[in-house]
């Protein structure tokens, strides 16, 4: 089950990327822009058909994918050629406007991407990110209102076959004790509908009666069992455990011991299942994840930092650490493997769907960084380019023409280059020290 777990990730990633340069795509060829290849993945060509003047296909790195248009870059200005070295030959910028413009047949120009208008080049390019944003909608929406969001039940998963104790500072579990819940007769599937004589509808509502139960005094607890309610005397016991924090470790006590508390034990655990909530409370989760991803996103250099530090072992990982794709997809085979099958399978759906949610998030959140080869440094550079020709028109001056993007490439290329970094660190990182 874990590594279906990692299939369904991939593929929902691919169906996600596939979504993306669509919205790329779509309106690209709605305009006139000649589109040469659609390709999810990277690398070698798996498969491929040529449809019209468009080339389609997969690739074998599932990492990403690409819409090749026409002129994405403009000819250089009159009198303003691109530089060239000693040897005649041009350098980057100019290598790249010329492979840009190549493929395009002579009065084919109007087919270049270059030639859109500004609010058609920020359509073209909000139509990848955009797709995200409302694919992420979609999953928060179905995940939360129609599956149902994952809560304990007053329906029992398991009875426990030890009693919890401390040994050397450490927890350990009893297994020659007597479970309170197994002696007085309490089975996986029951749900117990009344705690001593007091309803409960929920795990919650038991878990307080439970703790308002007085160790060793016994209690009667109705249970419904295969459609019939039965009456159970629980004598539920006090047992001692080390405190620990969400992520399971354990706390120190001021004197340096283990931090320890004592509580009222019976020995019983909630069968978990969906409950669907409303289509008000799914929307403003869908905002709610958004806005959080944004903020990873603007706050990136000092979540990077932080967990480099925790791979190091010099501070504590968080559930909130940023995550490579490797550690995507470990949290996909977790919610796919459910504990072995104790897990109900709407909650693993609900887990998935949620996770391919926030994949979504991230990726329309980190496609809007305003810088090249990202679709938010074509954003700019459009929106930089209406702004141009706004002025001009008002001022009655000549029209300046395209922003010259191609003179942004070097940045691009760092800007690349910077982003692998952060992959490989980010890689390293859930290797070393896995959320």
């Amino acid at each position: 089950m874990y590594w279906l777990g990692i299939v369904i990730f991939i593929v929902g990633l691919l169906i996600s990327v596939a979504l993306h340069e669509l919205g790329h795509m779509i309106p690209a060829k709605a305009f006139g822009v000649k589109v040469y290849e659609y390709f999810i993945g990277f690398g070698p060509r798996i498969w491929s058909r040529q449809k019209g003047e468009t080339e389609y296909g997969l690739k074998a790195l599932p990492l990403g994918g690409y819409v090749r248009m026409a002129g994405m870059l403009p000819p250089a200005k009159p009198g303003h050629p691109d530089k060239v070295n000693s040897k005649g030959e041009l350098g980057m910028v100019g290598q790249a406007r010329q492979e840009s413009l190549a493929e395009l047949e002579p009065g084919e120009e109007h087919k270049a991407f270059y030639n859109l208008s500004a609010p058609k080049k920020l359509v073209v390019m909000f139509g990848g990110p955009v797709m995200n944003l409302i694919l992420s909608g979609v999953l928060i929406i179905v995940s939360m209102s129609f599956i149902g969001v994952p809560k304990a039940t007053n329906t029992l998963a398991g009875v426990s076959n030890c009693l919890p104790t401390i040994e050397s500072g450490q927890s350990t579990c009893d297994t020659k004790a007597t479970v309170p819940a197994r002696a007085a007769g309490l089975k996986p599937g029951d749900t117990i509908t009344s705690w001593d004589g007091q309803q409960v509808n929920d795990w919650t509502q038991l878990q307080t009666a439970i703790a308002n139960t007085k160790a060793s005094s016994g209690v009667v607890v109705t249970v419904k069992r295969g459609g019939h309610s039965q009456q159970l005397n629980v004598v539920p016991t006090q047992v001692t455990r080390v405190v620990q924090d969400a992520r399971g470790k354990a706390l120190a006590a001021p004197d340096g011991s283990a931090l320890t508390r004592t509580t009222t034990f019976v020995g019983i655990s909630p069968q978990i299942s969906g409950q669907p909530v409303s289509l008000g409370t799914a929307l403003k989760t869908t905002w709610l994840v958004n806005v959080s991803t944004l903020k990873a996103i603007v706050t990136l250099p000092a979540g990077l930092y932080h967990r480099v530090l925790s791979a190091l072992g010099q501070e504590s990982t968080s559930n909130q650490s940023l995550v490579s794709i490797v550690g995507v997809g470990r949290m996909a085979g977790q919610v796919s493997s459910g504990g072995g099958g104790v897990v109900d399978l709407s909650v693993r759906a609900y887990s998935m769907l949620m996770l391919l949610a926030s994949l979504n998030a991230a990726l329309f959140a980190f496609n809007m960084i305003p810088l090249l080869p990202l679709d938010g440094g074509h954003i700019a550079g459009a929106i930089w380019e209406g702004l141009r020709r706004s002025f001009a028109k008002l001022r009655k001056a000549p029209d300046p023409g395209p922003v010259d993007t191609a003179k942004l490439l070097p940045i691009g290329q760092g800007v690349f280059i910077l982003l692998l970094i952060v992959g490989c660190l980010l890689i390293w990182a859930d290797i070393a020290a896995p959320v």
